[in-house]
Order: structure tokens, then sequence, then C-alpha cells
């Protein structure tokens, strides 16, 4: 169960940090660019994954999982949900939380063959709210 949840830009990632009542870290939705130029979204709890790359080139794109995904959408929801309570963080965040949630939601093989068209828009989209909070170049600028 969520207790809190946090986010957290450093300078080459954005995460979504999931806190159970003890503290611990209980699930990481996380948005990054690799050196490549290829987006990436993984969503890593204790009991499954996914993970999505996305690149302007259709053979590097990539999409695995081991949870369905209405469970990652599910707790990708509920992160939001804690974010948005937290009177820590500022609009930017929350749009750029509310972006990698999208992306979650709608990054995962087994939700049909929409996905060819929604997740390379979902991560783009994640990208623009979130890439300047670390320093990297919005794609939609």
């Amino acid at each position: 169960m969520i207790d809190t949840a946090e986010v957290v830009s450093s300078g080459d990632d954005v995460q979504l940090i999931a806190y159970d009542a003890r503290g611990e870290v209980i699930g990481v939705i996380a948005l990054w660019k690799d050196t490549a130029g290829r987006i990436h979204l993984a969503s890593d709890y204790n009991d499954g994954y996914t993970e999505a790359i996305y690149s302007d080139d259709a053979a590097d794109a990539f999409v695995e999982a081991s949870l369905p995904p209405d469970v990652i959408s599910r707790r990708a929801d509920l992160m939001l949900l804690a974010i948005r309570e937290s009177p820590y963080e500022t609009r930017s965040v929350l749009t750029c939380a509310a972006g990698v949630v999208g992306g979650a939601a709608l990054c995962q093989p087994g939700i049909g063959p929409w996905i060819v068209a929604t997740c390379p828009t979902a991560l783009v989209l994640a990208s623009c709210e979130c890439f300047p909070l670390v320093g990297l170049h919005n794609p939609c600028a």
C-alpha cells in the first residue's frame, strides 16, 4: 500500500518513487534519455516491471513487461494520487508526474495493437514535461 510518493530528478532522469508506511520503497517509475537519444520509461516493483524504449528508429523501439497492464496502470495512478497530495510539489513537477503515469499506462504489451501509436506519443509528451526539470532538451520546444 502506498503511503507517500515523491518526484526525484537528477541530471539525467526523473523518478516517481512510492513508499509504504515504514518509509520503504515499494515502487519506482523512471523516465530518462540514454546517450543514443532513446527515451526510456520503466516501472519497477518488487513483484514485476515494465519497460518501454522509444527511438526515432522503429527498430530500436521496445516494450516488455512482467505485470498485467491493469496492475501497472492502477499502481501508477495511485502514485500520482499520492504525489498530488504532497504540499511540496510544484505545478511543473505534477505535470511531469502526470505525463510519466500516462506513459506507464499506455506503454505496455497486452493493451492492444494501438500501442504502436500511443506509446511513442506518451513517451514524447512525458519527456516534454519532465526533461526540462533535469536540464535536458525539451523535444516539444
